[in-house]
């Protein structure tokens, strides 16, 4: 189960971080 959680939160986090590279 928490690896399912890591694996969100990394696919969270390299959303973010192309969005952030988008702006």
């Amino acid at each position: 189960m928490l690896n399912c959680y890591i694996a969100l939160y990394a696919k969270l986090l390299h959303c973010s971080l192309a969005f952030l590279f988008l702006l």
